[in-house]
């Protein structure tokens, strides 16, 4: 960066006072170099700003930091803020986070907002709360932690297009309810596959009253009801 000086100024300074700049302001031929801490009192334009390999760039304000990008039309198009109140702002169409890889890993605009990672981590021990819907191929808790979806006081809904299984390598899976539990199935069939079939907790008939329906099963595990006082024979329309 070069600037031409007039050979004698009015108060006397001449060219060579400041062929090499004043003070800490320094004029080289790739720009200008500032050492030292510099104060601004008035707005600054310069298209590039950096510093030596083994120093950290430090901006300070006591009034807070705004930076903004212009389009090529003059129009700011990007704004980001550092306030002195403690809040960051970032005011852009799209906000993306890379990784040094520049793989994206996060971004964020005004339809939706985005996370391109192996694993989310929720760190608070009280979990994550979601006002509005949630929608993800895979849900797991942390190592030897078990997975627990909760809502205090409200429902909690699952919903899908085709499937929802719930499966469990080793352990129990266990539906508790104050009041009803109902399982239903419109059109297909509900298939209960185990060596043991236990229904606990059912009342004790003494032998009176009206004479009642019985429960049987087919050799395929189906279940149908009989009429009262019969065996538990069926045709092939219900046991095939």
């Amino acid at each position: 960066m070069s600037k031409r000086f007039p050979e004698k100024a009015k108060d006397g300074l001449n060219q060579d006072t400041f062929k090499d700049g004043m003070g800490a302001l320094k004029i080289q031929e790739d720009g200008i170099r500032v050492e030292g801490r510099a104060q601004f009192d008035k707005p600054v334009t310069f298209s590039h700003l950096s510093t030596a390999r083994d120093e950290a760039l430090t901006i300070d304000s006591f009034r807070g930091i705004h930076m903004q990008a212009r389009n090529a039309s003059g129009q700011v198009s990007a704004r980001m803020s550092l306030t002195a109140d403690g809040k960051t702002q970032a005011i852009c169409n799209r906000f993306e986070v890379f990784d040094p890889d520049n793989r994206l890993l996060f971004f964020a605009d005004s339809q939706e907002i985005g996370l391109k990672l192996e694993n989310l981590r929720i760190l608070d021990d009280g979990g994550s709360v979601f006002e509005g819907a949630i929608q993800t191929a895979f849900v797991r808790p942390e190592p030897d932690t078990p997975l627990r979806l909760e809502s205090p006081t409200r429902s909690v809904s699952v919903d899908a297009a085709q499937d929802i299984e719930l499966l469990t390598a080793a352990g129990e899976v266990r539906i508790n309810s104050l009041l009803d539990v109902t399982v239903a199935s419109k059109q297909g069939e509900i298939r209960l596959e185990s060596a043991n079939i236990f229904m606990d907790g059912q009342p004790r008939s003494a032998g009176r009253g009206a004479p009642q329906l019985q429960l049987c099963v087919c050799h395929n595990g189906r279940l149908f009801v009989a009429a009262q006082g019969a065996d538990c024979r069926a045709d092939r329309n219900i046991c095939q």
